[in-house]
């Protein structure tokens, strides 16, 4: 009987969590789509060689302000649905397994293990889109149009080529996403209870989501270099090649190329999506 309560409650509404989850990423992609651009074209140059903000100065003049949206496309294909997903299995597994606990009540390993199995799904189906991402976004390829590059890919690499970086991609969103939960729900204990229903709750949150997103960013700095320098460099399959050939020309700082940029855009993006889907989720309960 409780087991087929909790089936009907996880089965109620993934719909409208994925549409929230989808807005957010709609509006968070759109908004910090350029740090993206300029992390990507940090990871492809030497350690220190520029800084984000000349980098920005130079990519404006020499190719135009547009070209910080470079990109946008294939990330709105990739994120928008990916985040639905995300938020429409991590509502169906909370609500399936813990239908009356708050999220914020459960264990750490219980909120790690939820955010690991929801962030496995949308990986796996949109990595093709995350490679498309990549390339579009550094200024070694030259697309017309993502069609034509996924065509190109596919004559050239064949349809493992869209697969490229598969292994630090995962290593990458998964504890991403897993940390970012568990410190995200850690910290809104520390919302004063004088704030609670407040117009400054939201804003307390908010910072509280920054700092989560800076922290598990740092952390899984390390395989968006690789996944990136994978992606970028179809040839360079094997995980351990590329991290010996970036410890030898880099060393230890070149695994954490872009992280500023990576920093500024995933913490944001992070941090918006979710506040978005806890506006849907104050009127909708859905979580």
């Amino acid at each position: 009987m409780a087991s087929s309560q909790a089936l009907s409650i996880a089965t109620q509404r993934p719909m409208e969590a994925f549409l929230a989850g989808s807005v957010g990423g709609f509006c968070s992609t759109y908004l910090f789509q350029p740090f993206d651009v300029l992390k990507t074209r940090l990871q492809t140059r030497p350690v220190g060689d520029i800084r984000l903000y000349r980098l920005a100065g130079e990519v404006v003049r020499r190719e135009g302000v547009f070209t910080l949206w470079r990109g946008t496309v294939p990330s709105l294909f990739r994120i928008v649905p990916g985040a639905g997903v995300y938020y429409a299995t991590l509502h169906t597994v909370k609500s399936f397994f813990f239908p009356t606990t708050p999220v914020e009540s459960l264990g750490s390993t219980t909120v790690v293990g939820i955010a690991a199995v929801s962030r496995t799904l949308p990986v796996v189906l949109f990595l093709p889109l995350t490679t498309m991402k990549a390339r579009y976004e550094s200024n070694l390829y030259a697309y017309s149009g993502l069609r034509s590059a996924i065509r190109d890919v596919i004559s050239r690499e064949g349809f493992r080529g869209l697969y490229s970086g598969m292994t630090p991609t995962l290593l990458r969103d998964v504890p991403y996403s897993s940390l970012y939960l568990l410190f995200y729900t850690r910290l809104k204990h520390l919302v004063p209870a004088s704030l609670i229903g407040t117009p400054y709750e939201s804003s307390c949150r908010f910072v509280f989501g920054i700092f989560a997103g800076v922290a598990a960013s740092t952390i899984t700095q390390p395989f968006d270099v690789i996944k990136t320098h994978m992606q970028l460099h179809s040839r360079q399959r094997n995980v351990f090649l590329v991290v010996y050939y970036l410890a030898r020309s880099d060393g230890f700082l070149g695994f954490y190329k872009g992280l500023s940029a990576r920093l500024l855009r995933r913490a944001l993006l992070s941090t918006t999506s979710w506040t978005i889907f806890e506006q849907f989720n104050s009127r909708l309960k859905l979580f």
